[in-house]
């Protein structure tokens, strides 16, 4: 039976994706961001919940009527990516209701598990952390060619995708960045 590690859940939530939104922060993720403001994150053994999908499905499914036309379930960390095979398992329940799906990620994982994953994903929110390779290793730990790639699939796949890049002071490529990206991401 597969259960998730998880670090908290919010209702109600109008930020992390379309409409009115379930929140669910998974716990664990493989970046060590200077600027992280959810370190407690990180560490999958600092978990708050432990549980399977159908448990997670039936919190959801308590707040359904409130997500309208347009709302749904958000998943999110630490980095949901970690945790694939439990998401792709809670997406299809929520796809099985009419509850629209998206991932908020950092895309920095990319293999099998992942990939099925998105079959059951209407959206994902992509956090692009740094337009240059040194910065985003430098300040992440982690390789960028891999949330390119990660990016590539999405839009191969025509995933609705909003690509957050943070423009901060120290990266100066961001505006730029962001630039090029205007044609890709948009819904």
């Amino acid at each position: 039976m597969t259960k998730g590690y998880i670090h908290s859940f919010q209702s109600m939530g109008t930020l992390d994706g379309p409409g009115i939104r379930f929140l669910v922060f998974m716990q664990g993720c493989p970046l060590r961001c200077g600027y992280c403001h959810n370190p407690d994150t990180w560490h999958r053994q600092n978990y708050t919940y432990y549980e399977t999908p159908q448990q997670v499905f039936n919190r959801i499914l308590k707040y359904k009527y409130y997500f309208g036309d347009h709302g749904g379930v958000t998943v999110s960390g630490g980095e949901a990516l970690l945790q694939p095979v439990f998401i792709k398992e809670l997406f299809s329940l929520c796809k099985k209701h009419q509850i629209h799906t998206c991932l908020d990620t950092s895309g920095c994982i990319l293999n099998d598990e992942v990939l099925d994953l998105l079959n059951v994903t209407d959206m994902v929110l992509l956090d692009i952390k740094f337009s240059d390779k040194e910065l985003y290793h430098l300040h992440t730990k982690a390789d960028m060619d891999t949330v390119m790639h990660f990016l590539a699939v999405l839009e191969k796949r025509n995933i609705r995708t909003w690509i957050h890049c943070a423009i901060r002071r120290l990266h100066r490529g961001a505006v730029s960045f962001a630039s090029r990206l205007s044609g890709k991401g948009q819904g």
